[in-house]
């Protein structure tokens, strides 16, 4: 299978520096909100690609000077390649857009460095067309090692496209009211708002749209560990693997930058010298040995990708580079006017929705630098009410306003649950102690208090595959009788929740195989629930558990998710490989098919590494993807007839 060859933004690679030292205590949180008007461009350059291929491009123009590229090389062949922005001069003097976009060219993974490219751009912009001319220089160092061969080439001809400011970015591109993500399961289970228009039938008709201005980095699956730690010059750094979500035409994103100081930074600087001459990825191969980690929540908004306002809380949390990380990833939760996340090293933060402010933190500013191990923490906070409730090793209720501990509750992770207007939380974890079995809990969301708790062979670890859905909650548990046998199908199980109790109202076991034991893709849709496993995917009734539809051949990987929105599934097949190739599928029971064949994103892949997926928000026909080097926005409605 093919893959698209792909370029990075990387405008905001130009900003990497060294963060300063931790000091003791960190500083305080500081928050940016930049100036000036924003515009998007829509470029391409004809006959600019290998066969003479068109080549797309999105610009970011902020004030006029260009902020974010987005190269949407052609389809060639089967390696994706990463173009890696180091110098910008390109930018709008009155009707010009002039200047030059240059940089790096990489293989993905651990292919290396191929070759630099440029381009010059010398273009007049009237009545938002752009027309005038490019020259595209592409030098190669030599054969890629994963098959990408790296011809030079040089191209020059006419470029054309449109420019749009942030009124006409909106007026084409803007969520209706209502439409959010706010939470790493959407609108509930995976699955998003309704929206007003249809969408498309074939991925492959999914329109780029913009990339952020921010430069969000790479998540753990294609991330560079301490095995092969040069690979962070081809991919750059990791910031852990957070969902981005999406609440009142904004998107909201958390990662971490590395910091602190290097206890042997002239033997590093040495090391990284022999491996590169870019001063870039000197920089990136001293950053990966740091310590420590600021915390990073960036507003971007949603019709134009340009940053609203960028938070950084120094020093707070854990610098983890690494590829294979199989704990969870806290993912914001947007609601009642504040942003609330949860870090790598058991701490919340509430910010100001409308400005990034600091709010409050759990607990109170540090002292010095973060201690004790990185811990997984769930999808990330649950908020019900006026308690935020968090998985901080133990289940904890702060209060939503000040951050003051309410309450603590047992071992595991939390859900929300409401029922008849009243709030609860639902916790899978450990049993009392000396009993190896796991076991759901009911705690009332105000007060902590228990109201329930029952054995549950659910899988604990995976708590990410339970959803709540109206008073049902699915999750799933090994299947027993195939264990040892390797394809194993783990059951799927529905509980009925009450105020006094719960029980199992279904299970189902698919036989649906899967690659790990408890690894489906599950999403909640329209009543019905969807699964998929390592090849098929199946349609099942919410209330019985009947298996309504099946279709064979469109299921995923290691670490698989799906999403559903306005009657489609989107299946990640590989959600543990730096990989982003999706299937669409016809929701509808009745026509429950294939559409078109897989889609690889347009965008550098990443992914989070088994554990909890890395979601992908679908929110009124638009998918929000987050790529190395920011996060990505296609269009998926069916253009107007």
């Amino acid at each position: 299978m093919s893959r698209r060859l792909h370029a990075l933004p990387g405008l905001a690679v130009l900003a990497v520096l060294a963060p300063a030292a931790v000091a003791d205590p960190p500083p305080g949180p500081g928050t940016v909100a930049p100036a000036g008007g924003y515009h998007v461009a829509e470029l391409t350059l004809e006959k600019a690609w290998f066969g003479d291929a068109d080549l797309p491009v999105r610009l970011g123009l902020r004030d006029g000077k260009v902020v974010a590229a987005w190269f949407l090389t052609p389809e060639r062949i089967s390696n994706g390649q990463r173009m890696w922005v180091r110098r910008v001069t390109a930018a709008v003097a009155g009707d010009r857009l002039t200047g030059e976009v240059a940089g790096r060219r990489c293989t993905a993974g651990t292919g290396g460095v191929i070759g630099d490219f440029a381009l010059a751009l010398d273009a007049r912009v009237a009545d938002g067309r752009l027309t005038g001319t490019y020259r595209l220089a592409l030098t190669a160092l030599g054969e890629g090692k994963s098959g990408f061969p790296s011809d030079p080439r040089e191209a020059a001809g006419r470029v054309g496209g449109r420019v749009r400011d942030e009124d006409g970015m909106r007026r084409a591109n803007g969520l209706a009211a209502g439409k959010d993500w706010p939470d790493y399961f959407g609108a509930g289970g995976l699955g998003g708002p309704p929206g007003a228009a249809a969408l498309v039938d074939d991925l492959a008709a999914a329109r780029p749209v913009w990339v952020s201005e921010d430069p969000v980095p790479t998540a753990w699956g294609d991330a560079a560990d301490g095995r092969y730690k040069s690979r962070v010059l081809r991919v750059g750094l990791c910031g852990g693997a957070s969902t981005p979500v999406v609440s009142g035409g904004r998107v909201y994103q958390f990662y971490y930058t590395p910091s602190g100081p290097l206890a042997d930074e002239a033997r590093l600087a040495g090391e990284a010298a022999a491996l590169s001459p870019d001063p870039v990825e000197r920089r990136w191969y001293l950053d990966w040995h740091r310590p420590y980690a600021d915390d990073v929540v960036v507003s971007i908004d949603a019709a134009t990708g340009k940053t609203v306002w960028k938070t950084t809380l120094p020093g707070r949390d854990f610098n983890n580079q690494t590829h294979k990380w199989r704990g969870l990833n806290p993912t914001p939760a947007v609601a009642g006017g504040r942003v609330y996340v949860v870090n790598y090293a058991t701490r919340v933060y509430a910010l100001d929705e409308r400005t990034g402010d600091l709010v409050w933190e759990y607990p109170a500013a540090p002292a010095g630098p973060p201690a004790g191990p990185m811990a997984a923490h769930g999808t990330g906070p649950v908020v019900l009410g006026d308690v935020v409730v968090a998985p901080l090793g133990v289940v904890t209720g702060l209060d939503a306003r000040t951050g003051k501990v309410r309450w603590t509750g047992p071992k595991g992770r939390p859900l929300g649950w409401t029922h008849a207007g009243k709030h609860h939380v639902i916790v899978s974890g450990p049993g009392p102690k000396g009993d190896p079995a796991n076991r759901l809990t009911c705690l009332d969301a105000a007060t902590g208090k228990e109201l329930w708790a029952t054995p549950a062979n659910v899988v604990a670890s995976s708590f990410y595959l339970a959803f709540v859905a109206g008073d049902r909650l699915i999750t799933v548990r090994p299947d027993e009788a195939a264990a040892g046998k390797g394809m194993a199908s783990p059951a799927v199980v529905c509980y009925r929740l009450a105020p006094d109790g719960a029980e199992i109202q279904w299970t189902q076991t698919p036989r649906v195989p899967v690659s790990n034991a408890v690894e489906y893709g599950m999403a909640v849709l329209a009543g019905r629930l969807y699964v998929n496993g390592t090849a098929d995917a199946l349609c099942l009734d919410l209330e019985t558990g009947k298996v309504l539809a099946s279709v064979k051949g469109v299921g995923g990987g290691p670490g698989h998710l799906t999403v559903g929105a306005d009657g489609r599934l989107l299946i990640l097949r590989d959600g543990a490989h730096g990989s982003q190739t999706f299937q669409m599928v016809n929701a509808d029971p009745a026509a429950f098919k294939p559409l078109g064949g897989p889609w690889s994103t347009a965008n550098p892949p990443t992914s989070a590494y088994h554990g909890q997926p890395l979601g992908f928000p679908l929110v009124d026909g638009r998918l929000f993807v987050r790529g190395p080097g920011g996060i990505y926005c296609y269009d998926l409605r069916a253009p107007a007839e």
